[in-house]
């Protein structure tokens, strides 16, 4: 599960904004947008974007979401979640695993 946050230029009727996603397929598709917030970089408000969409729908009820890892690509931020019973790890092109999974609220 991931979310996906991207950039919305602005309109003759709304401002500048950041749009946050989740689409499993069928009928589970979500979305929230804010307002470009000018005191923050592209990823704060990305971020603000998912923490917005984790609200709205109330995806965070198991904790999985009270902490996540957001990366930059080419089609804007993707947000995963890292927090209570979730385990990840990084890997390289190689295959190597660059960083362990914390046992950080893994039962």
């Amino acid at each position: 599960m991931y979310i996906t946050s991207k950039y919305l230029c602005p309109t003759n009727r709304r401002g500048s904004r950041y749009k946050a996603t989740i689409d499993q397929g069928g009928d589970f598709k979500h979305q929230a947008t804010v307002s470009y917030d000018y005191a923050l970089d592209a990823e704060g408000n990305a971020v603000e974007a998912v923490k917005a969409l984790i609200e709205k729908i109330d995806l965070n009820q198991y904790g999985i979401w009270d902490s996540f890892i957001v990366a930059y690509g080419p089609h804007g931020y993707t947000a995963v979640p890292s927090g209570r019973g979730v385990s990840h790890k990084t890997y390289s092109l190689r295959g190597e695993t660059i960083n362990q999974p914390s046992s950080k609220g893994v039962a």
